[in-house]
Order: C-alpha cells, then sequence, then structure tokens
C-alpha cells in the first residue's frame, strides 16, 4: 500500500525519492490503482484506499494533503481509476462488484457521482480490472472485466449511458463462457488520425483497430516475443506512437504503433488483385497496392520467414476500388517477410524484404 514520488533530473539521474502515502488507516487492496489528472498532472491526483478514492491537489508538494471522495464508494474495494481530457476534470471509478461510477467536476469539492453500469447489461459483480477514455471524446469508453466465463470488453459512445459488447473473438462461446482468456488492461493509441487498441490479458497482448460489436477481431501482438504469457498491463502514447506491456514474471516489452496511412483512387476493377509492394527492399516505409470488384472486408496480414503471424496490417471494410496501403515497419528487425491479403474468397500472398 505504499505510494512514493520519485522526480528525475534531464540526465535521468533520481534526484528525489519521496513517500506520498496519505495518513489514513482503511484497508488497502494488494494492488492500489491511483491516476493523475490528465490535464493537471503535476498537482492532482487520485489514489484509491480500500473502498475508497481520495484526492490530492497537492501531490507536488513537499507534504501533500489528501481529501476522502465520500460519493466515490462503489460498495466494493475501488479497482480501476481513470480521468479525462476532454472535457476535463470527469474521474471514473470501477468497483470489484462491477459498479462504474462517474464524476463530473471531480477535481474540487465533493461532487456526487452517476452510476453508469447498473441495469446497463453489464456483467454484474464482476471484477472491473481497467477504465481507457478517449483523450479528445470522454463520451467514449472502454471498459474491461477480468473475471473468466463473462463478456470481457465492454464500450460506450455516450458517456456511460448505454454499453456495446466488443469481446469479439476473445470469447469461446458468444454468452461469454469457455476458455476466453481474463482481460487485465485495455488503452488505445492514436497515430496519424488512426486508434488501434491494445488489450492485455491471460493469455498475451491482443490489439485491434476496429471495435465492430461481437464481430470484433483481436489479433494477437509479438506471438514471438510475448508470446502467451500473462500480462498484466498495457500503456500507450500518443505523442510518438509508444506502447509497453507488462507482463507476469517475463519482462517488459515495448513496440513504436506503426503507422498505416490508406488512400483510395477513383476506378472499379473487374477482378481481385494483390500488387508487389514498392519499394522493395524497403526501409521502414513500402506501399501495398490492391484492388476490389467490391465492397467488402479485407485483411492484410503479415508474416516472418517461418510462417508465424506478426501482425494485423489491415483489417476492415474498404469499398470497391484501387487502393493503397502505407506499411510503416519502424518497429521491426531486418529480414524477409510475406504479406497475405484476405478479401472474401480471394487469397494471394506476396514477399517483402526489410533491409535496415
Amino acid at each position: 500500500g505504499w505510494l512514493w514520488r520519485q522526480t528525475y533530473n534531464a540526465a535521468g539521474a533520481l534526484q528525489t525519492d519521496k513517500l506520498i502515502q496519505p495518513s489514513y488507516t482503511a484497508a488497502f487492496a494488494f494492488v492500489n490503482p491511483f491516476t493523475l489528472d490528465q490535464n493537471n498532472n503535476n498537482s492532482i491526483m487520485y489514489f484509491a484506499q480500500g473502498d475508497s478514492v481520495l484526492r490530492s491537489n497537492n501531490v507536488d508538494a513537499a507534504t501533500p494533503t489528501w481529501s476522502t471522495m465520500t460519493h466515490a464508494r462503489t460498495g466494493g474495494f475501488v479497482s480501476a481509476l481513470t480521468t479525462s481530457k476532454t472535457p476535463a476534470n470527469i474521474l471514473f471509478v470501477g468497483g470489484s462488484n462491477g459498479k462504474i461510477l462517474k464524476i463530473t467536476g471531480a477535481n474540487t469539492g465533493d461532487t456526487d457521482s452517476t452510476d453508469i453500469s447498473t441495469g446497463k447489461g453489464l456483467p454484474g459483480g464482476a471484477y472491473v480490472s481497467s477504465i481507457a477514455v478517449d483523450p479528445t471524446n470522454a463520451n467514449n469508453i472502454l471498459v474491461t472485466f477480468s473475471n473468466y466465463e463473462i463478456k470481457s470488453i465492454w464500450s460506450s459512445d455516450n458517456g456511460g449511458s448505454t454499453w456495446s459488447d466488443v469481446s469479439g473473438n476473445l470469447e469461446q462461446n458468444p454468452d461469454g463462457t469457455g476458455n476466453g482468456p481474463s482481460t487485465r488492461w485495455i488503452t488505445a493509441v492514436t497515430v496519424s488520425g488512426q486508434t488501434t487498441f491494445y488489450v492485455a490479458t491471460s493469455t498475451g497482448l491482443y490489439s485491434t483497430s476496429t471495435l465492430s460489436g461481437t464481430s470484433t477481431v483481436w489479433a494477437q501482438e509479438g506471438s514471438a516475443t510475448i508470446g502467451n504469457v500473462v500480462s498484466t498491463m498495457v500503456k500507450s502514447r500518443d505523442s510518438d506512437g509508444l506502447v509497453v506491456v507488462g507482463t507476469h514474471g517475463a519482462g517488459v516489452y515495448s513496440a513504436i504503433q506503426t503507422v498505416v496511412s490508406v488512400e483510395d483512387e477513383l476506378g472499379i476493377p473487374n477482378n481481385y488483385t494483390l500488387s508487389q509492394n514498392y519499394p522493395n527492399p524497403f526501409n521502414p516505409s513500402t506501399k501495398i497496392n490492391f484492388s476490389l470488384p467490391q465492397t467488402g472486408n479485407v485483411k492484410l496480414i503479415l508474416y516472418d520467414a517461418l510462417g508465424r503471424k506478426v501482425k494485423d496490417i489491415v483489417n476492415r471494410e474498404f469499398s470497391a476500388g484501387n487502393h493503397s496501403v502505407n506499411f510503416n515497419a519502424a518497429s521491426l528487425s531486418s529480414g524477409v517477410y510475406f504479406y497475405r491479403i484476405e478479401a472474401g474468397k480471394f487469397v494471394q500472398s506476396k514477399k517483402m524484404i526489410l533491409l535496415r
């Protein structure tokens, strides 16, 4: 239950190492969530202490002061906390009993909360393991529940008024039962206008660029590095596309989100085609052209030289026509790769060479 603040100088050397633990006697959970205000993260911190949430408006002070937010109690241990950026000062609180609260104007006073989970179709009594909020629009929310045998990933685009199940292929059965993994943490990173969602689970890290309800397709990331190890947390940074995942006993992994830009060109072709990427060899970007005689979902999948899946380059619907995908492989190692298109019944693969 200890909470420390460390500061470092420009050279990366530790300058201060100070205990900022609130002097309260309430019980602590084994893991105590905390979050910094996204617009004032040097001063405002929210910290879970048992079934309560404490707030400090001067956490950067020599001796921070803390106050209890009496309306932030879910009825269970507080298991997840996050704040909004736009609009500012909205706090989301998740509990070990499945309840999710929304507190507007949480940075001052002791503001009342709104229950955005009860009666909304979310799994009752489940453990809220993480909450992610779109920094550009706080109405867009993602929530994970870590229990087995339930639908584990949910999204809302209206601030929690209604929710949609986006667990997709992570569930073995439509009702959430079966051998679907336990979902521990979720985040989203937006690079050049493209958003990719990452979820850390008991069987590794997964991602998708399209949330489409129960049809959402989550692809495994780092199958040859992270593998199927329990992944407990994943965090991301929009400024440079950095994604970092922490595992249970197998280390920490990071990568830069590759940027995929799509340019649609005029003309309706008669046949499906997949062109050779250009340039080839390339470093680090290359263009992949393909043609579709009709609208449909397209998967462009990247494999390594041993035939192991590396990632989905794209997985979404395209209109009929000629399309061009710019693929950035900055996070990959030099070598031979294969890219495969799946569009309707059309399947074809070609070789590409990344040469550093």
